[in-house]
């Protein structure tokens, strides 16, 4: 997220999954992993025009897109001391619809994970403990897993997040290094 080139990269590919959504669909897009640093939360529903709760998914889209390409500068200004991304996907677990069959989880991640749970940037083989949420049914799809690692530990990460994704029961996975 601190490189302008990635966050320019997956933007297009983040409003096209938003302008797929349908009306009543919940959009959320928050900053999860490091306490230091000040959460950015934007909660919106799809809806057909503008209203108190939501906006069309074409201009939740843009505005989506407006808050990603400030993530570079926002993180110039204060350095990360940890990643817990596994609580962040805990949270956003608390956040989904259960009866909904097509909510989705969208990162934007390196996938290594710094936290009290496990610490992968330190291994070569990030071991994830078992998920403690259901992702029942939810699409998981990471951007820039394994981005700035050698081949070899890219995949092991990869490998590591889409075998706690698939425990956690994620219907699907997409955990892309490029795009």
């Amino acid at each position: 997220m601190k490189e302008p080139a990635f966050v320019e990269a997956v933007s297009p590919l983040v409003e096209t999954k938003i302008r797929a959504l349908p009306v009543g669909s919940l959009v959320l897009v928050a900053t999860v992993g490091d306490a230091a640093q000040v959460p950015l939360l934007k909660r919106a529903r799809v809806q057909l025009r503008r209203t108190a709760e939501g906006d069309s998914a074409i201009n939740l889209a843009a505005s989506v897109r407006g808050l990603l390409a400030g993530f570079p500068e926002r993180l110039k200004t204060k350095a990360q001391t940890q990643s817990d991304l596994v609580a962040g996907l805990f949270d956003a677990a608390r956040l989904l619809d259960p009866a909904s069959h097509s909510s989705q989880i969208v990162m934007l991640s390196d996938g290594i994970e710094e936290s009290s749970v496990t610490n992968c940037a330190r291994v070569k083989a990030c071991k994830l403990p078992p998920p403690k949420f259901s992702l029942n049914g939810v699409e998981v799809t990471i951007y820039g897993i394994g981005l700035g690692m050698d081949s070899a530990r890219g995949m092991a990460l990869n490998h590591a997040w889409d075998t706690f994704l698939k425990q956690a029961g994620a219907s699907k996975t997409n955990l892309l290094r490029t795009f």
